[in-house]
């Protein structure tokens, strides 16, 4: 089944997804508290949703930074699996104004 949203006009919406880095570590967390559990299927969701190309992801190179400082390498190498088909990359010019960029 696919659910497909619309507005009140009825044309379909688009979803462009940020998931930051804390984000991204939910599903390796310890899920045996129903939050963290709830919170961490959320995540997956979202990411199978932007694979399927349902809804598309977009990162930052505050996220690679952040990347680069996760101590694990298993979830560094899978956050980095997830960012990597991204078409929507956020970079920040000197001065620290956004601006998109397609990868």
């Amino acid at each position: 089944m696919q659910i497909k949203y619309h507005t009140q006009q009825n044309v379909p919406m688009e979803f462009l997804i940020y998931l930051d880095v804390c984000c991204l570590n939910r599903p390796f967390d310890d899920q045996t508290q129903e939050r963290i559990f709830l919170e961490a299927e959320a995540v997956r969701l979202i990411l199978a949703n932007c694979q399927t190309g349902e809804w598309q992801m977009l990162v930052s190179e505050a996220i690679d930074n952040e990347l680069k400082h996760t101590p694990d390498s298993d979830r560094k190498r899978q956050m980095k699996l997830w960012t990597a088909s991204v078409i929507i990359k956020i970079s920040l010019t000197e001065r620290e104004h956004p601006k998109c960029v397609k990868t």
